[in-house]
């Protein structure tokens, strides 16, 4: 943001400060969500789940969803500032293509963090033969970067 202009500094900065609330609002609540579903589908008895609590299900979800929105936070905030860089950036945003890539980096972090961390845990500690992969598939995180794409494109608008 350094190549703009004071005023254009400072409103894109305010842009960037408006980014991150909204982020962790919308995960808050669209996680909120995911996790309250995968919990009470855990809690049916189903092959895979064995009839599992909601009380045993939320921390590990919990946790789970922390540890992906918490990385994948760094990795949007970091793209984000980089966007905001750009000069004309109020010509060439597109929405659709941020919140793919929104989608996508989510995906990538919750996806390796499953490889590398949860499956082997689940299986050693609580006996899951299977991650709950269907947390990470739902998309609202296509949805959350929709709608935080909307957001940064309104603001740069207003910005002129």
């Amino acid at each position: 943001m350094s190549n703009l202009s004071s005023s254009a500094f400072l409103s894109r900065l305010a842009i960037l400060k408006r980014f991150r609330v909204s982020y962790w609002l919308w995960t808050l609540i669209f996680s909120g969500v995911a996790i309250a579903a995968v919990a009470w589908h855990w809690s049916l008895g189903t092959p895979y789940a064995n009839g599992i609590p909601v009380r045993q299900s939320l921390p590990i979800l919990l946790i789970a969803s922390f540890l992906v929105n918490g990385i994948s936070f760094y990795f949007q905030n970091r793209y984000v500032r980089h966007l905001l860089k750009q000069p004309n950036l109020a010509q060439t945003f597109q929405v659709g293509r941020f919140a793919l890539r929104f989608y996508l980096i989510n995906l990538a972090v919750a996806i390796a963090l499953s490889v590398l961390g949860f499956y082997p845990l689940l299986l050693l500690l609580f006996f899951y033969w299977i991650y709950p992969a269907i947390l990470w598939l739902i998309p609202y995180h296509l949805i959350m970067g929709a709608i935080l794409g909307r957001e940064i494109r309104q603001a740069l608008k207003e910005q002129g």
